[in-house]
């Protein structure tokens, strides 16, 4: 890398996510706890959950707008503050520190809610005035708070432009079948039984998680905009089957690939000790961590990568006949329309991927 893209490059790193695309996995290889020029928190880099979780959790995605009260949108718009100013100051401490800070979030949670609104409804005029209700205030700093209608996002131009960004994509039969094994995980331990969710509301929450729509329309903004450094695509399997790629990612983000690992103990469980938000609540601290513990239970009881099969040898249909056999007729018509309906802008991200 030229050494004056080097000195552009932005001390804030943001992995950028859908649920079961590996990003806990690549964040292990990489070893960002061991990392010594990378601080980050004590959620794995998870600085929006508490606003993903109450966008989710809270019936927002299945409630029109229009019914919301206003203190429902205070609600939710203070929670999203609170994550922005908690990163605001972890990065205080690591400028502080002389370090990258790192965060991993998923798409949708940099998204404004009216955005899920707008796509679940076709409507491109939906409910304008909820993204002026959910603006968030951002540092002086930073300069104007200018919000283009094209990004979307609860977050102003000015703030996407202070991070360097790497996406990780899944094959979307491989991430949105693993995605369905959680929920029917978390179902079984009765994590989410106090919420009072009903089937409609837990459908749309996984249909909103179940797409790389946000993944695409994030990269496609940051290149419209001319960003430098140009966002880095990294698909699962060649994390999994190439070393090489963690190496890349180092060099091109200022981590150190000398801490990159491959194998590991199995001793250390971070969902033992998963911190979500300040100031939460007895009963939201105790969901998190089971939420977490059943989310990352494979990487924790694992020792090191496992390399699979192939996904450009994957046949959806083979694949949608095995999921009748695990999850019946109508999960497995669900999954597999989520899947192909994915697929597109899979192919269109694994056209800009890095490789080896």
């Amino acid at each position: 890398m030229a050494s004056s893209e080097v000195s552009q490059r932005p001390r804030r790193l943001m992995l950028v996510s859908v649920p079961r695309t590996a990003s806990n996995l690549l964040a292990k290889i990489l070893n960002i706890a061991q990392q010594p020029d990378v601080l980050s928190n004590e959620a794995a880099g998870y600085f929006f959950h508490p606003a993903f979780s109450a966008t989710a959790l809270g019936g927002y995605l299945s409630t029109p707008s229009t019914e919301w009260t206003d203190e429902q949108k205070q609600t939710l718009r203070s929670i999203f503050q609170g994550c922005v100013n908690t990163i605001e100051e972890h990065a205080e401490r690591a400028e502080k520190a002389n370090k990258i800070l790192f965060a991993k979030e998923h798409a949708g949670s940099l998204f404004s809610p009216a955005a899920f609104e707008k796509w679940q409804t076709g409507d491109s005029k939906a409910n304008d005035e909820l993204f002026d209700a959910l603006r968030l205030e951002f540092p002086e700093k930073f300069g104007p708070h200018t919000f283009s209608p094209s990004s979307q996002s609860m977050l102003s131009d000015e703030y996407l432009r202070l991070w360097q960004y790497v996406f990780i994509i899944r094959h979307p039969a491989l991430a949105w079948p693993s995605l369905r094994r959680c929920q029917r995980k978390i179902v079984e331990a009765e994590i989410t039984k106090g919420l009072d969710q009903t089937d409609e509301q837990k459908r749309d929450v996984s249909l909103s998680n179940m797409t790389m729509r946000w993944t695409r329309l994030l990269f496609d903004w940051f290149c419209d905009q001319g960003f430098k450094p140009t966002p880095l695509i990294v698909d699962a399997n060649d994390l999994i089957n190439h070393p090489e790629i963690a190496a890349r990612l180092c060099e091109q983000t200022g981590m150190d690939a000398n801490a990159v690992q491959y194998e590991w103990d199995n001793m250390e469980k971070r969902s033992e000790d998963w911190k979500t938000g300040n100031n939460v609540d007895d009963a939201t601290h105790d969901r998190n961590i089971a939420l977490a513990k059943i989310m990352l239970g494979t990487l924790e009881n694992s020792t090191g990568v496992i390399k699979q099969k192939v996904s450009s040898d994957i046949d959806i249909s083979k694949e949608a006949e095995q999921w009748r056999v695990e999850f019946g007729e109508e999960d497995a018509k669900f999954i597999e329309k989520a899947v192909r309906d994915s697929m597109p802008d899979y192919e269109y991200l694994m056209a800009h991927r890095i490789t080896v």
